[in-house]
């Protein structure tokens, strides 16, 4: 919404500047018409008059050009409505001053007439449609009156003797004709202007937004790549450093102890690119090797594969299946990893002698699974950060120093490509419940 504002207004106070620049070539031709017509073609012209509206059009362009360039200073808001204001009083005083150009050379004889079109044109692609119409409508009331002054003498008509000398003023067909002709012209202008200028603006916030979005997308992959050289590196140059301290070292004990940290250090660089490459994959494949399997199944052979861990901080696991969903579509590996990364998070992040507990609830046409424990929890205003790429929670640093970041994001990954969801309810000291709900997806 913002974006569209700002583009609205960058549109009206270039269009605003566009027509300063506009009234000064027409206080010009007006100089030069009006001089040419008298003494070059010997037309006869009211100069005077003529004049005087040039210098009306040159002091009011002064102002709405110092009106304008004051709006450039003020809030958001208030530069749209001024220049709103400013662009509508160009259009608006430019019709009475050209209405007046034509009472004095010639009235609705002036072929100059068809100049009242291109305000219309402009109005429909600066302002809004109804303001279009609006205007578009006070520029034939302008024509309709000026011409109907003069039918009846009301105003005296001058004319272009030398030009026309037909006075088609009087012919009251040619006018209901002409008048006709010009009214619907105008709205169809206006309308078929008004149809294009709004699908460009539509366009123009579309190319707009999608201009802003790579921009963040161009933004995050240059944070993304600099941050995993950074990780790649910072394990590589322990490695190194801890097998130069083997290749020089004569005490076994040294040796020893580095060769376990190079080791230590190995396997966490060999998990960080494992699970980098998995959620590239997942980002990279559409189409999901899908079949039926059961979850609950699943479930058990989580339990079964991380339960030394749980039995080390002796935590007890509690499994509780109250769904009678037996089994659900999609890729089995990769629903037993999310469930993996929940678990062992679950058991990482408890004290000992506590107890986790896993749900399975039948909710309309999809299975709920909730994973409960009584650990840490995660504060409150970093729960919606914690499935981002690389964010771990501010109080976990204690409990696991070399955590990648990655596994959240790896779980919200998958269970989006399955199209479920995932979210998370958490009090810091009382412990935090996931909840994954995954949708009974059946082949096509």
């Amino acid at each position: 919404y913002g974006m569209s504002r700002k583009t609205g207004y960058t549109r009206i106070v270039e269009g605003g500047f566009w027509l300063i620049r506009l009234r000064w070539l027409a206080v010009i031709g007006i100089l030069i018409a009006t001089t040419f017509a008298d003494r070059i073609l010997k037309i006869s012209i009211q100069q005077i008059p003529l004049y005087f509206i040039a210098i009306v059009l040159l002091l009011l362009n002064l102002v709405s050009l110092l009106a304008l360039k004051y709006t450039t200073k003020n809030r958001m808001r208030i530069k749209i409505l001024k220049g709103e204001s400013i662009v509508k009083f160009q259009i608006l005083t430019d019709l009475i001053i050209l209405t007046c150009l034509l009472h004095y050379s010639g009235g609705v004889e002036n072929p100059f007439i068809i100049y009242y079109i291109f305000h219309m044109i402009i109005a429909s692609i600066l302002l809004s449609p109804k303001t279009s119409y609006i205007i578009t409508t006070i520029a034939l009331t302008l024509i309709g009156a000026l011409t109907l002054f003069e039918y009846y003498e009301i105003l005296p008509h001058y004319s272009l003797q030398g030009f026309n000398d037909q006075n088609f003023y009087q012919n009251k067909v040619f006018l209901l004709g002409t008048g006709f002709i010009y009214i619907t012209t105008s709205y169809l202008v206006v309308y078929m202007t008004v149809s294009v200028s709004t699908k460009l603006k539509q366009h123009e916030i579309a190319y707009t937004k999608a201009t802003i979005e790579l921009e963040k997308k161009d933004k995050i992959k240059n944070e993304y790549v600099l941050r995993i050289t950074h990780d790649i590196k910072d394990h590589l140059a322990a490695i190194q450093n801890s097998l130069d301290v083997v290749l020089v070292s004569k005490s076994e004990t040294d040796r020893q102890e580095f060769i376990e940290r190079a080791h230590k250090r190995t396997r966490r660089l060999t998990s960080f690119v494992s699970e980098l490459l998995k959620l590239t994959r997942i980002r990279l494949i559409n189409k999901l090797d899908a079949k039926e399997f059961s979850i609950e199944d699943s479930i058990n052979k989580v339990i079964q594969e991380i339960m030394p861990v749980a039995l080390h901080k002796r935590i007890k696991i509690n499994v509780n299946n109250k769904s009678f969903i037996h089994k659900i579509y999609g890729n089995q590996l990769s629903i037993e990893e999310a469930l993996s990364n929940l678990i062992s998070n679950a058991i990482k992040y408890s004290p000992d002698e506590s107890e986790i507990e896993i749900n399975t609830i039948e909710v309309k046409d999809s299975v709920l699974v909730e994973i409960i424990d009584n650990g840490i929890g995660i504060p409150l205003h970093e729960q919606k950060l914690i499935f981002n790429e690389f964010y771990r929670a501010s109080n976990v640093a204690n409990i696991e120093k070399d955590s990648s970041g990655f596994g959240l994001s790896l779980v919200k990954q998958i269970i989006e490509k399955h199209n479920g969801s995932i979210a998370v309810e958490s009090k810091i000291n009382k412990g935090t419940k996931f909840k994954v709900t995954l949708p009974i997806l059946h082949p096509k």
